[in-house]
């Protein structure tokens, strides 16, 4: 049996095994599913993206929402392939998941 490392372990203590934690499913609705961005760059998509969830959430400016996906997608891609990506980030102002 493989030993576990400490931020597996932390995770774990923190999260759970897995049985508990939060599910895509959970919180992604058919409006969040943007099928056909018409965006040839990856800036040009995220705008898009940034358009979409800023008109369900007009509180959020859609420059800070802009921001937030390409720091974040700077970090390291969010695509999982087959064309799909997840771009997410964090906003203070926004306290819960949309």
């Amino acid at each position: 049996m493989r030993k576990l490392t400490s931020s597996w372990r932390s995770y774990i203590d923190t999260y759970g095994t897995g049985t508990d934690l939060m599910k895509i499913t959970d919180f992604l609705t058919p409006e969040m599913i943007e099928p056909s961005l018409k965006g040839q760059s990856k800036a040009e998509v995220l705008e898009e993206l940034a358009g979409c969830l800023t008109r369900q959430h007009p509180e959020i400016p859609s420059n800070e929402m802009r921001a937030v996906l390409a720091e974040r997608e700077r970090l390291g891609s969010t695509a999982i392939g087959d064309g799909i990506a997840i771009p997410h980030g964090k906003l203070p102002k926004v306290t819960k998941i949309l």
